[in-house]
């Protein structure tokens, strides 16, 4: 998304910054809140309600309170699952208009009048939905495709982070925003971290293992991986370019050579579809 910015060398490394440290100052005043709030920890954990949050807050602030604030917990959720929409449209369009997605030519149309990619965030919503439905067949399934979207999120920002410590540790080219001689030292931290909390994340939550208290996540992710990485090897890298360009350099007078003229007018293509022309200079 952050093609869509303005200034994105710099744009999207401070939005990455400020989500972590918003998250962590907000989270971290909601954990100790519930913490402190406690009152009869046993209770806490057998309510009737079986949710202990929903017992903390019936303890703390009575019957019109909790429900006061579940309501405010309801539309948090509802607002980062319209984000999560979103974040996930937009990679829709960005792969299907890198040709990477079946139905690439119409996944990545972008609507005239709402300016958005109407057919990403439909497929992204009945994709969605068809997961929450799992929840009636097997809640064991379900649980191991939630926890996948959790493991999925360490490893998309793993992958790239990684590649950076290993094989592109000398070619990298830092931007505006870099961590300087700390990158490799806090990459490696930042890896072995999300190791760790995958590993985690697939292990059974109890004692002894049976089929219906079985962490699947490890299958589907195992799948998954295989699958994907088996895709590229063997069919995608084949025929997957990269990145399509959105810019073209137009000569609106003649044919020129590098470094006759000044400036030139470039026309960029929004992903909206509209097309905005502007000075830059060629050097």
């Amino acid at each position: 998304m952050t093609e869509e910015t303005m200034n994105a060398d710099v744009s999207g490394p401070v939005g990455i910054l400020m989500a972590v440290g918003v998250s962590f100052v907000a989270g971290l005043g909601y954990l100790l809140a519930l913490t402190f709030s406690i009152q009869d920890l046993d209770r806490v954990l057998k309510s009737p309600t079986a949710s202990p949050i929903t017992q903390i807050f019936l303890d703390s602030v009575g019957e019109t309170g909790a429900l006061l604030l579940l309501v405010i917990l309801l539309l948090a959720q509802f607002f980062c699952g319209s984000a999560s929409v979103t974040a996930n449209s937009r990679m829709i369009y960005a792969f299907s208009r890198d040709g990477a997605m079946p139905g690439s030519k119409y996944l990545h149309r972008i609507h005239p009048t709402l300016k958005s990619p109407v057919w990403g965030v439909w497929l992204s919503c009945f994709v969605s939905g068809l997961l929450g439905l799992l929840y009636l067949a097997d809640s064991a399934a379900f649980s191991a495709i939630t926890s996948i979207a959790t493991i999925g999120l360490y490893i998309s920002y793993g992958l790239p982070t990684l590649c950076r410590i290993t094989y592109a540790r000398n070619s990298f080219e830092p931007g505006p925003i870099s961590l300087g001689r700390f990158s490799i030292p806090i990459g490696t931290i930042a890896c072995t971290w999300i190791v760790i909390i995958t590993i985690l994340f697939v292990l059974p939550g109890a004692s002894p293992v049976t089929s219906s208290n079985m962490n699947y996540t490890v299958v589907i992710v195992a799948a998954a991986a295989i699958y994907i990485f088996g895709n590229w090897y063997l069919n995608a890298r084949h025929w997957f370019k990269g990145p399509v360009s959105n810019i073209d350099l137009e000569d609106n007078d003649k044919d020129f050579e590098a470094g006759s003229l000044d400036k030139e007018v470039v026309t960029v293509e929004a992903s909206g579809g509209d097309r905005v022309e502007e000075k830059m200079e060629i050097k």
